[in-house]
């Protein structure tokens, strides 16, 4: 919706501090600021922001970024102001209300399931095709391995 990306995670429905700063067009080190300012002065706001990071898209260096639910965006918002603030904070709100009737929609989760079984099963798949190529690797060492153990009058360490 309209560049609003709220991903789910852990159960839970999170927006970035990168998409926070791209949409209230603020620097992203101000938005981490206030962030870490909350989290220093609010309880409990260990459960509202997340730290993670991210890899910028020209310089491909990594970069610190605060992944927030729905009540961290909330407390973080709340102190921006002017008409293009409340326009946003209206869109982030309509997004994640959005995202939780999907969540509470059987087809979504349905779908949700099944997109997990696929990739796991994909996963499965290209591990047993490396196992299987391993296997055939070293089939060759454990036939002649076998070969030598049953020639006959072959002494065992311990005879000799």
């Amino acid at each position: 919706m309209n560049g609003i990306e709220i991903k789910y995670e852990n159960n839970q429905m999170l927006v970035s501090s990168v998409e926070v700063a791209k949409n209230f067009n603020k620097k992203h080190k101000t938005v981490l600021n206030t962030i870490r300012e909350l989290r220093g002065v609010a309880q409990n706001s260990a459960s509202l922001f997340y730290e993670s990071s991210y890899i910028h898209e020209q310089n491909k260096q990594e970069f610190p970024m605060y992944l927030m639910n729905r009540d961290g965006f909330s407390l973080l918002v709340m102190g921006f102001t002017g008409k293009e603030a409340l326009e946003w904070k209206m869109k982030y709100i309509q997004a994640f209300n959005e995202m939780e009737q999907k969540l509470n929609n059987p087809e979504f989760l349905v779908q949700r399931t099944m997109e997990y079984l696929k990739s796991r099963c994909d996963a499965l798949l290209l591990e047993n095709k490396i196992q299987s190529q391993q296997i055939n690797e070293l089939k060759p060492k454990a036939d002649y391995y076998d070969q030598i153990l049953k020639t006959p009058g072959l002494l065992n360490i311990t005879q000799i």
